[in-house]
């Protein structure tokens, strides 16, 4: 009987609403239009709706709110005396002006753990009663570092080595409590229906770490919009000058390497794409191209043309347990381009990936090595098609967003069932 209760109830329960930081409005709103676009990073919305539930979405920062609610004034506070000790930040203050319409759904779907911590406070204040399932998006690898620097405290004290000072500097935003921390994401897993990593090493980290969860942590692999990201039709074949792309945002990315890489290769040619490399990093040969995905700088379709028509695209990588350069090499390599990234221990699947394969792994940050691989690749086009055929064909039998979104519907199923 109680079976056939949750069976009625599965198949009423048709409202769910994504909350989301940015960025993704006007993608929905395009694909609506039924104009191009890549629906990757709606994580699956596109098809629960098409499987005809009732899916809204929410971005953080078009929330309105009073900054004299008395609500408002007190979250506000007490969020910013808990960023004082954890390396990340709530904002359930910004929901105190919406907490009816958060109410009014089925299951709250959060698109990353800055919005899952501003929900999950919510729910233990009793604020809101709706069930909640985030996605891991690299603040649980975050734990790591303040862990490091815990230990490196003592060091602080000594005179340490150039290379040392340099370690230190680059933790100095994770100089927080790692107990505390970690209590902190505990609680978030407390409140959650279910914690969906993209990545298996963070996933891994997770099981390990907090063992009490381990039902509530699930692995769901990203998958890209394989139809956007294709390969250039043989019509469009540009006949400039070759070169090198290099793209993306995270802090995990290894700036320094990739512009050391392109400063010892001057008869190469190189773009970036990103913001994070300032303009006077310029060289003849290096083009950086100020690209953020959720300004969008660059239009989806701009950016797919850079892809398209690059030789090779290199993500080096800074030691990490997120799955930093995912959606990158997934885009390029279903656009059929060769990649060269970091084994780190955050790569995504490192069992399905295989090296000299599907990409190539390198597992040095020497600057020699990393230049010997882009002047092969560069030389040696035969392996170079071959790696991004078998690229575009392991993206479309295995990272499709129709595989993804009957994944996700599985997992919200079975979770609220038990």
């Amino acid at each position: 009987m109680q079976f056939r209760r949750f069976e009625a109830f599965i198949r009423n329960m048709k409202t769910i609403l994504y909350i989301f930081t940015s960025g993704r409005r006007t993608r929905l709103e395009a694909l609506t239009n039924g104009e191009e676009s890549p629906s990757e990073f709606l994580f699956g919305l596109p098809y629960l709706r098409a499987q005809g539930y009732h899916v809204d979405m929410l971005e953080m920062d078009e929330l309105p709110y009073d900054e004299k609610d008395p609500l408002y004034q007190s979250l506000y506070q007490e969020n910013a005396e808990l960023s004082e000790h954890l390396p990340w930040k709530c904002h359930s203050h910004l929901f105190a002006n919406y907490l009816d319409r958060l109410n009014q759904y089925d299951v709250l779907i959060a698109g990353n753990e800055n919005v899952a911590f501003a929900l999950a406070d919510c729910r233990r204040r009793r604020l809101v009663k709706t069930p909640m399932l985030f996605f891991v998006m690299g603040a649980l690898a975050k734990l790591p570092k303040v862990k490091s620097l815990h230990r490196c405290r003592e060091l602080l004290k000594q005179k340490p080595s150039p290379s040392l000072q340099e370690l230190l500097q680059s933790l100095y935003p994770y100089n927080k409590s790692y107990k505390a921390a970690r209590v902190y994401y505990q609680a978030l897993l407390e409140s959650s229906l279910a914690a969906i990593f993209i990545g298996e090493g963070e996933y891994h980290y997770g099981l390990q770490h907090f063992k009490g969860f381990q039902e509530k942590c699930l692995f769901l692999p990203f998958c890209i919009d394989a139809n956007f990201w294709r390969p250039i039709d043989d019509k469009r074949q540009d006949t400039s000058r070759p070169y090198v792309l290099f793209m993306g945002k995270d802090q995990n990315r290894d700036f320094k390497l990739a512009v050391k890489i392109a400063r010892r290769l001057p008869d190469i040619h190189f773009k970036f794409v990103t913001r994070c490399i300032p303009a006077k990093k310029a060289r003849p040969h290096i083009e950086i191209i100020a690209g953020e995905w959720k300004e969008m700088l660059l239009t989806d379709c701009e950016i797919r043309d850079i892809v398209q028509r690059c030789s090779l695209v290199i993500l080096p990588l800074k030691p990490t347990l997120q799955p930093s350069g995912q959606s990158v090499a997934l885009q390029a390599m279903a656009c059929a381009k060769p990649v060269v990234i970091t084994k780190t221990r955050g790569f995504w699947e490192p069992n399905v990936f295989i090296h000299n394969q599907h990409l190539r792994f390198m597992t040095t940050d020497k600057l020699t090595a990393w230049c010997q691989e882009v002047t092969r690749l560069l030389h040696d086009r035969e392996t170079a098609t071959r790696l991004g055929r078998n690229a575009r064909k392991l993206v479309e039998e295995h990272s499709s967003l129709q595989q993804f979104g009957k994944h996700l519907e599985s997992i919200i199923h079975r979770t609220l069932s038990q």
